[in-house]
C-alpha cells in the first residue's frame, strides 16, 4: 500500500526538517518508489512512497502532474471502477492506465465534485496551483487513514502520524480525550488523534485549505447508489447480494500479479473465498488463485479445520502458514512498535504475525473483513434493533453521534449497532487491518466493503438482515448446501491465545518493557495487583489480568518509540 504526506509552510514555520524525513516510517507503505513535488514558491510539499500494483509504468508514480491545469495529486489506496470512469471521462487525455490518473480526470472536468464517481478505498490530497488550493478527500467508507495537523507554524497532512511528527519537529503533546478513549475502548477513537493539534480527516469528508493553510471549507460527500432495496423478498435479496458480491470480489482479483485469498474458515472468508474460486473457474483470473490460512499454535483455537473444509469443497490447494514464534517476545515489541497510534486489542498481534508470513507469498491479500459489521455478525440479533422504551439501555452503547463511515444507517439499528458499525469498524477495524498490512508493504482488499454491495445491504430491513436466532443470514445462505455443522457453528475467528503462549516464558520480555509513567497515567484504572512496580508481577497477576497489561504494553512501546 502506498502512503501520502504534505507539508504546507506558513509565514510563522519556526521548526521542521526536510519533507523526506518522513521516509524513515513511510518507505516500508510504499517500497518500490518515492518522489517529492514542491510548489514553485516553495510553500507546498506533497511526497508519496509507492507500492506500485495497477501500472507499474514510470508515468505513474506519484505525485502524478496535470502541468497544463496546474495539478499536483498524491493517492493512497484503489478505486476499483476506474476502468468504467475511463470510459465516462473519456474528454480527458489519459497518458498512463493507472487509476490515479482517473482523479485528476474527475477534477479536470468536474471539479471537486468529480470525487462522488470514485469507488474504492482512498486518501488523497489534490493541489490546485492556479486556484490556490489543497484538497484533502476520504472516501466515505473511510478504510485508509488521514490525518491533519497544525504544529509549529505548519499544516502537514498524510497517512502517518509518526512521519507528520518527523518532518515536522518539535514537541508534541498526548490529548487527554484521546488517551482516555484508548483506554475505555482499547483504540483512539476514530474522531480523535492520540496528540493534541491533530484531527483525522473522517470518511467521506473533502477538506480545502488555502495557500496559507486556512481550512476554507468541509463537506461530505457519497458516490451515488446503485441499488436499494425495493420490497424483494428473501430469496430476491440472496440473488441481489450474490450478484453485487461477485462483481466486488472480480473487481478486487482485477490488476493482482498473485492473487490470494485469506480464508480463516469463518462464514465471511468462505463466502468471499467461494466466489473467487466461482471467477476462477471462469475464466476470470490470469494466474491460479491462492488460499492462505493461519495454522493453529494452540490446538482449538482457530478455525485451520474449517479453512482446510473451505479449500476441499472449492477444490483448492490450501497453504497453512504457521509463523514462528522462537521468540515470541521481541515479535510482540515489533508487532507494537509498527503501530501509528497506540492499539490495545490483543488480536493485533495474530494478524500481524499472518500478514508478515504471507507477504512472501502474496503483496495483495483479499480478506472477508467487514462481513460483520454490515451483515449484523456480533453477539445477538436483537441486540442491533432500536430499542423500545420498555426496555433498559444497553451498558455497552455509547449513546450520541458517531463518525460516518458508509451509507447512512437504518433508522431501525440500536446505538450500539451504530457504534459497532461506525466508530469500531473505523477505529478498531480499519486501523488493526491498515497497520497490519500496510506497514509491511502488503495490500489488503476487502469485497465486502464494496461500496455498491454496502449502500444496498444498509437499505434492507432488518427482518430480513437478522432471522433470529440467526447471525449474517443472508451470507449464510450463500453457502447453501453446505453442512450445517459449517454453517452453524459457533464463531471462533482468528486467535492465538497469547496469555498462554507468553505464559510458558513466565513472560519473558514483557515487565522490562511496562513504563511507569504508562502505570501512573492509568493509575485510576489498574487493579491492585498491576499498581506496584512491573518488575515484581507474578505470571498470575499478567495472567489474570492480560487484556489490561496488554494496553499498558501498547502503551508504553508507544510513549518510547516516540520519546514522549
Amino acid at each position: 500500500m502506498c502512503s501520502i504526506l504534505g507539508r504546507i509552510k506558513t509565514a510563522a514555520c519556526i521548526s521542521g526538517g526536510d519533507i523526506e524525513l518522513g521516509l524513515k516510517v513511510l518507505d516500508r507503505r510504499g517500497p518500490d518508489s518515492h518522489r517529492v513535488w514542491r510548489s514553485e514558491d516553495k510553500v507546498v510539499e506533497l511526497l508519496h512512497t509507492r507500492l506500485a500494483i495497477v501500472d507499474s509504468d514510470p508515468r505513474a508514480i506519484q505525485p502524478m502532474l496535470d502541468e497544463e491545469r496546474g495539478l499536483a495529486l498524491i493517492f493512497n489506496g484503489e478505486i476499483y471502477n476506474f476502468r468504467e470512469l475511463r470510459r465516462e471521462l473519456s474528454a480527458y487525455p489519459f497518458r498512463t492506465e493507472s487509476d490515479t490518473e482517473i482523479i485528476l480526470a474527475a477534477y479536470a472536468l468536474h471539479g471537486v465534485e468529480g470525487f462522488s464517481l470514485l469507488k474504492g478505498m482512498f486518501t488523497l490530497s489534490l493541489v490546485d496551483t492556479r486556484a490556490r488550493r489543497i484538497w484533502l478527500a476520504r472516501d466515505a467508507v473511510g478504510k485508509k487513514p488521514l490525518y491533519l495537523a497544525r504544529w509549529e507554524g505548519q499544516v502537514c497532512f498524510g497517512s502517518s502520524l509518526q512521519a507528520i511528527s518527523l518532518v515536522c519537529g518539535g514537541t508534541r503533546s498526548v490529548s487527554q480525550v484521546a488517551a482516555d478513549s484508548y483506554w475505555k475502548e482499547g483504540f483512539v477513537r476514530p474522531d480523535l488523534a492520540v496528540w493534541a493539534g491533530v484531527n483525522p480527516v473522517l470518511p467521506g469528508e473533502i477538506v480545502e485549505l488555502d495557500w496559507t493553510g486556512d481550512e476554507v471549507s468541509r463537506r461530505h460527500q457519497c458516490p451515488k447508489v446503485e441499488r436499494l432495496y425495493a420490497g424483494e423478498n428473501f430469496d430476491e435479496v440472496v440473488r441481489a447480494i450474490d450478484g453485487l458480491l461477485e462483481r466486488a470480489v472480480n473487481r478486487r482479483l482485477q490488476d493482482n500479479p498473485s492473487p490470494a485469498v485469506l480464508c480463516s474458515g469463518g462464514i465471511d472468508s468462505t463466502v468471499v473465498t467461494m466466489m473467487a474460486a466461482r471467477i476462477e473457474r471462469r475464466g476470470g483470473l490470469e494466474k491460479p488463485l491462492k488460499v492462505l490460512t493461519l495454522g493453529a499454535l494452540v490446538p482449538l483455537t482457530n478455525d485451520e479445520r474449517y479453512a482446510r473444509y473451505v479449500a476441499w469443497r472449492l477444490g483448492k490447494k490450501i497453504e497453512v502458514i504457521r509463523p514462528e514464534l522462537r521468540s515470541l517476545s521481541s515479535s510482540i515489541i515489533d508487532c507494537l512498535d509498527i503501530q501509528d497510534e497506540p492499539l490495545g486489542m490483543i488480536s493485533f498481534f495474530p494478524l500481524w504475525r499472518l500478514v508478515n508470513a504471507v507477504s512472501d507469498h502474496s503483496r495483495i491479500l483479499i480478506s472477508g473483513e467487514g462481513g460483520d459489521e454490515f451483515f449484523l455478525g456480533y453477539s445477538a440479533p436483537q441486540r442491533w434493533l432500536q430499542e423500545c422504551p420498555a426496555q433498559s439501555p444497553d451498558p455497552d452503547a455509547s449513546c450520541g453521534t458517531h463518525v460516518p463511515c458508509g451509507p447512512e444507517l437504518p433508522s431501525w439499528m440500536s446505538d450500539w449497532g451504530r457504534s459497532m458499525s461506525t466508530d469500531h469498524l473505523v477505529g478498531h477495524s480499519f486501523t488493526k487491518v491498515d497497520r497490519a498490512s500496510a506497514e509491511q508493504g502488503v495490500e489488503m482488499r476487502c469485497p465486502l466493503l464494496d461500496w455498491d454491495l454496502i449502500s444496498y445491504a444498509r437499505s434492507l430491513p432488518y427482518s430480513i438482515l437478522a432471522v433470529d436466532p440467526v447471525l449474517k443470514p443472508l451470507l449464510k445462505r450463500l453457502l447453501h448446501g453446505w453442512p450445517s455443522w459449517f454453517v452453524h457453528r459457533p464463531k471462533l475467528g482468528f486467535t492465538m491465545n497469547l496469555r498462554y503462549l507468553w505464559g510458558a516464558s513466565n513472560y519473558s520480555g514483557l515487565r522490562e518493557a511496562i513504563l511507569e509513567e504508562s502505570q501512573e497515567r492509568f493509575a485510576a484504572h489498574l487493579p491492585l495487583a498491576l499498581c506496584k512496580k512491573a518488575s515484581t508481577w507474578t505470571a498470575r497477576d499478567i495472567f489474570q489480568h492480560f487484556p489490561v497489561v496488554w494496553k499498558l504494553l501498547a502503551w508504553s512501546r508507544f510513549k518510547k518509540r516516540n520519546r514522549l
